[in-house]
């Protein structure tokens, strides 16, 4: 019998495994996580969209008490959660319990851009003006010469800028703390990995089988946060990363990238940043009158780092 099993499809193994979990309730719990700016509002819109029986949603709970909440709640009607991982992580068990997980991952090169320009988001946020024209040239200044500046150096003067803490850590040491966080989450719950990328091009036929459903349907998020959207693409990186930031990290991301399923590439020699993708992205982030207590700070996947709050 052990035999046979190594010839059963990972993926069949998943539904197998959760047709069992939805025995044990009359509707299925699931729980969409992954890393802010790696597709999860979108998975979880469509998600929604698809399930022949509207679901109480829960948007990014926080603590363990929510969880049980929600995991308790009426077996009659499906529940769709969306959690970052760093709320959620491999040591909490009503992980387990859900009867569908499913992790979103993206090529961390790419996202390390994602985070980057979302840092202008806090100048909004501060109602920084001053700051965020001192950022904003320096990113013209990238744009303009993409081989001037490295993207580390550009995170790390935009980061000053925004007049956080000076960080411990490199934006790629902190960005591969983030990935180590998935492969536990990953390793501790088995649940079904959906990259980025593959949600971007409509390739979730595998998604759609480990949830039972015919398809997984198109859907647009929630207005409030359609404005983390930036290029609805991939690959972008390449016009980005320097020599020197792919050999960082190259050094810091090691397996971890090919764990993914992301290969090292060199960094190309004919570089060229989309102006729209980068300073008309940010230019909708320029203070106007929100300040620091405005409600569009609420949501952490509208967070540069999500997960590293106190």
């Amino acid at each position: 019998m052990s035999g046979r099993r190594r010839f059963v499809p990972a993926l069949l193994r998943k539904v197998v495994s959760a047709i069992s979990a939805r025995d044990l309730r009359r509707a299925p719990n699931i729980l969409v996580a992954g890393l802010a700016k790696t597709g999860t509002t979108i998975l979880f819109s469509r998600i929604e969209a698809s399930l022949p029986t509207t679901p109480r949603t829960f948007f990014e709970p926080r603590t363990a008490s929510q969880l049980e909440a929600i995991l308790s709640s009426n077996d009659d009607v499906p529940t769709l959660t969306k959690m970052l991982v760093g709320h959620v992580t491999a040591d909490d068990g009503q992980v387990a319990r859900f009867s569908h997980v499913v992790l979103t991952v993206r090529d961390p090169r790419d996202q390390i851009i994602s985070e980057l320009l979302y840092e202008f988001f806090k100048f909004q946020q501060a109602g920084d003006s001053a700051g965020f024209d001192q950022a904003r040239s320096l990113l013209e200044r990238k744009v303009d010469l993409p081989g001037s500046m490295s993207v580390r150096d550009l995170y790390s003067e935009i980061y000053s800028a925004v007049g956080g803490p000076e960080p411990e850590k490199s934006p790629f040491r902190r960005l591969r703390d983030k990935y180590t966080s998935l492969a536990r989450f990953r390793a501790a719950f088995e649940p079904l990995v959906v990259r980025y990328e593959d949600i971007v091009d409509d390739r979730l036929r595998g998604l759609a089988t480990y949830l039972l459903l015919p398809e997984i349907r198109a859907a647009e998020v929630d207005e409030s946060v359609r404005r983390v959207a930036r290029s609805k693409g991939y690959g972008e990186w390449r016009q980005w990363l320097t020599p020197e930031d792919l050999a960082e990290l190259d050094l810091e991301f090691g397996p971890l990238l090919r764990e993914f399923g992301y290969l090292p590439e060199p960094a190309s020699t004919h570089q060229s940043i989309p102006r729209a993708t980068s300073l008309g992205y940010v230019d909708q982030f320029r203070p106007l009158t929100r300040r620091r207590d405005s409600p569009d700070a609420a949501s952490d996947e509208e967070a540069a780092h999500p997960g590293e709050r106190s």
